[in-house]
C-alpha cells in the first residue's frame, strides 16, 4: 500500500502546482487501492467545488494505452480452452474439468513470461527439451504410450501460447502481463 502521507504531499503538491487546471491534470499510481486515498487527500485540501483530475492506476493507463480489454481469470480459461480445442484432435482432447486443472497453471506460466519480457517460444522449447531429457533413455521400448504423450504435449506449448495471444489480439483482449507486452493497437 502507498504511504498515506506520501500521498498528502501529491495532494498537496497538485493543488499547488495544478489548481487551475486540475479538471485537465492525469495523476497515475501504483494501484487502484491508491487512488481511494489520493481522493480523499486531496479532499481535505481543496475547500470549493472543483473538477478532480483524472487518477488511473497503472494499470488501467496500459490498458487503455494498448486499447485491449483485460480478461479476468474465469473469462480467460474458456477463450483457452476455445484455442485448446482448435489446436487438440478431437480424440485427444481433454474435458474441460480436467483441462481447467492444468490450464490454469499454465495460463499463469504464460502470464509470467509475458510480465517478464521472455521469449515464449524459447523459454517453452527449453522446457520441452528439459522434459525429453528427464525421459531419455537409450531403450526406446521403455517410453510408454503415456510418456509419448506427455513429451508431446510440451512440443506443443509454444503453439498454444501464439494461437491465445494471437485469438485474444484479434478479440482485442488480453490477460495482465499480455496487455502490458501487447503495446498500443490499432
Amino acid at each position: 500500500m502507498v504511504d498515506p502521507s506520501f500521498l498528502e504531499k501529491i495532494a498537496k503538491t497538485v493543488i499547488h502546482n495544478y489548481s487551475d487546471s486540475l479538471s485537465s491534470t492525469i495523476i497515475v499510481l501504483p494501484n487502484k487501492r491508491a487512488k481511494v486515498f489520493l481522493i480523499d487527500a486531496l479532499k481535505k485540501q481543496i475547500n470549493t467545488p472543483v473538477f478532480l483530475p483524472e487518477i488511473v492506476s497503472i494499470e488501467d493507463l496500459v490498458q487503455k494505452i494498448s486499447g485491449l480489454r483485460l480478461v479476468d481469470p474465469i473469462e480467460l480459461i474458456f477463450e483457452f480452452y476455445e484455442v485448446y480445442l482448435k489446436l487438440t484432435k478431437n480424440s485427444e482432447a481433454q474435458s474441460f474439468e480436467v483441462f481447467a486443472n492444468w490450464g490454469k497453471t499454465l495460463l499463469q506460466d504464460f502470464n509470467e513470461i509475458d510480465r517478464y519480457l521472455l521469449d515464449p517460444t524459447k523459454i517453452l522449447t527449453y522446457l520441452d527439451n528439459i522434459k525429453e531429457i528427464e525421459h531419455w533413455s537409450l531403450n526406446a521400448e521403455a517410453r510408454t504410450e503415456l510418456i509419448a504423450k506427455h513429451l508431446e504435449f510440451w512440443k506443443l506449448l509454444p503453439n498454444y501460447y501464439s494461437s491465445l495471444y494471437n485469438y485474444l489480439l484479434e478479440e482485442k483482449k488480453g490477460y495482465q502481463d499480455d496487455i502490458s507486452r501487447s503495446g498500443p493497437q490499432n
